[in-house]
C-alpha cells in the first residue's frame, strides 16, 4: 500500500510538473529532464511508472481534458435557462466555448499543439477533442430537428472551428475582419453572429 502511494504521488507530481511548464512556456519546454527537474524527482520514474515521456504526455491529456467540462457547463446551462430554441442553444455552446478558452490556458496550449504538430500526442488530443465536440453535437442535435437538407454536422464544425481559430489568434492579433476578437463585446458579436446564422438555417426566429 505504501509504495502505492508513494507511485500515486510521484505521478501526481510529474503531471503537475507538465501542467506547470505547459501553462509557463509551452509544450516545446515540456522534455524528460525539465519536467523531472521541475518534479524534483529522478527522470527514471517517468520511463518506469509512464514508459517515456509520450505516456506522461497522454496521461496529463487524460487527467486535465478541459472539454468534458465545458460540455457539462453547457449541459447545465441550457437546463437552469429552460432554453429550447435551437438557435440560442447553439449561442450558449458557442459562448461556453468562448469561456472555456478563456479560463484554460491549457487548453489554448493544447489546441496549438494539435495544429502545429502531427505525433501520438497530438493524435491523443484531437481524439479527446473530438470525443467531447461529438458530444456537444449530440446535445445541438436535439433541439435543432432539422431535414436532411441541412449538414448540422457540417454547420457545427464551421461555428466551433471558426471560435477556436479566432480566439487562438486573438493573442497575436487584436482585430479580425473589423472585429476587436480580443474584448468581451467583440466575442459576443462571434457569439450573435452564430445564433442568426443556426436562426436562419434552421428557420428559427430568435428570441432576444
Amino acid at each position: 500500500m505504501e509504495r502505492k502511494r508513494s507511485r500515486d504521488d510521484a505521478e501526481r507530481r510529474f503531471i503537475s510538473a507538465v501542467h506547470k511548464l505547459l501553462l509557463e512556456r509551452g509544450f516545446h519546454a515540456v522534455g524528460i529532464n525539465s519536467v523531472a527537474e521541475r518534479a524534483g524527482l529522478n527522470k527514471v520514474l517517468i520511463y518506469r511508472y509512464f514508459g517515456g515521456l509520450d505516456g506522461l504526455l497522454a496521461a496529463y491529456v487524460d487527467r486535465m481534458d478541459p472539454f468534458p467540462p465545458m460540455v457539462a457547463q453547457v449541459e447545465r446551462t441550457i437546463e437552469a435557462q429552460g432554453l429550447n430554441d435551437p438557435a440560442r442553444v447553439g449561442a450558449e455552446i458557442l459562448r461556453a466555448m468562448i469561456d472555456g478558452l478563456r479560463s484554460s490556458p491549457e487548453l489554448q496550449e493544447m489546441l496549438k499543439w494539435e495544429l502545429m504538430e502531427k505525433n501520438p500526442l497530438s493524435e491523443r488530443i484531437a481524439e479527446a477533442r473530438e470525443r467531447s465536440g461529438r458530444k456537444l453535437q449530440e446535445l445541438f442535435a436535439r433541439y435543432a430537428p432539422a431535414g436532411p437538407e441541412v449538414d448540422l454536422e457540417a454547420i457545427t464544425a464551421l461555428l466551433t472551428g471558426g471560435v477556436f481559430y479566432l480566439y487562438l489568434r486573438s493573442a497575436t492579433a487584436s482585430v479580425f475582419n473589423g472585429i476587436p476578437i480580443n474584448t468581451p463585446a467583440g466575442q459576443e458579436r462571434l457569439v450573435r453572429a452564430g445564433q442568426r446564422i443556426v436562426e436562419a438555417l434552421l428557420r428559427k426566429k430568435v428570441t432576444r
